[in-house]
Formats: structure tokens, sequence, C-alpha cells
């Protein structure tokens, strides 16, 4: 492997450990914010600070959040983010497509002892805004709801 593609890991990883921003956190971040970062950061070197704050840098993180260094330091925060993002993505992608019991069912939608029939009785349910379950088979899949 050579060095570029090991030290954008070797960054990702230290934003996981050092930074705490675990998977789990990533996917709080679902409106862009981390490749909007990664654009601040690559262009960081091109604009002064005060206008990548401003246009580019995510408005609901903390601005010191943002520490700018060397061109080349920049690019691979901004690659590290980059594969966050893309992370972040297919999380959300395998969620839509995860699969899961009629027990698990139950689970998720807290449901009462006397609600378990009607659930289980139906084909397609809400499990919470814009999201939905469909019967498939003796399993229920993940589906985003084109009707909103």
């Amino acid at each position: 492997m050579n060095k570029a593609i090991e030290d954008v890991l070797a960054e990702r990883k230290r934003q996981v450990e050092e930074e705490g921003w675990s998977p789990s956190h990533d996917d709080e971040h679902d409106e862009g914010e981390m490749a909007d970062a990664a654009a601040a950061y690559a262009l960081a070197e091109r604009f002064p600070k005060r206008i990548v704050l401003g246009a580019i840098f995510p408005g609901s993180w903390v601005q010191s959040w943002f520490k700018p260094t060397t061109y080349r330091r920049n690019l691979v925060k901004a690659a590290a983010l980059l594969i966050a993002e893309i992370e972040r993505l297919d999380r959300k992608e395998a969620y839509k497509t995860a699969v899961i019991s009629d027990d698990d069912l139950i689970e998720l939608l807290g449901a009462e002892d006397e609600d378990v029939d009607y659930y289980l009785s139906r084909e397609r349910i809400q499990v919470c805004a814009g999201e939905w379950v469909r019967r498939a088979k003796n399993e229920w899949v993940f589906e985003e709801n084109e009707d909103e």
C-alpha cells in the first residue's frame, strides 16, 4: 500500500480512536456535514480561513474543530472525512435492506402483547417517520416510504 493511502487510513483510525468520531456518532451527521468538512479541508490552502468557515465548514459544528495545517495534511484529513461519509452512506443503505424477524419487529415497535397479532397480520408497517418494513415471506425488510 502506498504512503498516501496508509496516511488516510491512519487518520480515519485517529478520528475514531482519539476524537471519538465512531460510526454511531457519524450516523448522526446525515446532512452532508462530513463531506462539507472534507471540502473545507481540501480548500483550506486556497481560501482564507474565515471564508472556509463561513461558507463551507458545517455551520452546526464547532469552528474550533477546524484545524488546517499543511496542504498535504489537510488533504489527508479531507480524504478520511470522505471515507467516513461513504461508510455512513453504506451503513444507511445496509440498514434499509436489513431483514428482521417477527420477534425483532415487535421489540423495535415496542408493541404491547395485545397489539402483536395486529402487527403480525399486516403486510407493511411504519416503524418511524419515513421508514417502513414490509413482509417478505417470514421476515420483515426495511424500505423507504416512497409516498413521502
